[in-house]
Parts: structure tokens; C-alpha cells; sequence
């Protein structure tokens, strides 16, 4: 709490794209919940892989409650 948890997917690219149907909005999806609940989420490919990274904010929890 206090500090957020960062989140990381990732999987091996295929040489060849085995999906290509879709209406591209799921990763849009992802970044605008994130950004709603004040973080960050980013889509990258890097070494053979492609990589999900998010952050989402953790408060800490109001003692007063």
C-alpha cells in the first residue's frame, strides 16, 4: 500500500502472426482503465517477446475509517 503494484505479462512472439482478427481494442482498453484509475499501462515487444507492463496506484487505506 502506498506505493502501487507494477504488473508485467510476457510472451514469446511467433515468427509469424497467428491472430489477425480483431478490433484492436483491447489493448486500448487496458491503458484507458488503468489511466481512469491513475496509472499506466504500456504494450512493447523486446527480445522475441512482446511485453505488458501496468502500474496501478495502491493507496493507503484511511485509518479513520
Amino acid at each position: 500500500p502506498g506505493q502501487g503494484v507494477n504488473l508485467r505479462f510476457s510472451n514469446l512472439t511467433p515468427s509469424e502472426p497467428r491472430f489477425t482478427a480483431g478490433s484492436d481494442t483491447g489493448l486500448i482498453g487496458l491503458r484507458e482503465r488503468a489511466q481512469l484509475l491513475g496509472g499506466s499501462a504500456e504494450v512493447h515487444h523486446a527480445e522475441g517477446r512482446f511485453v505488458v507492463s501496468a502500474h496501478l496506484p495502491w493507496p493507503v487505506p484511511d485509518a479513520s475509517l
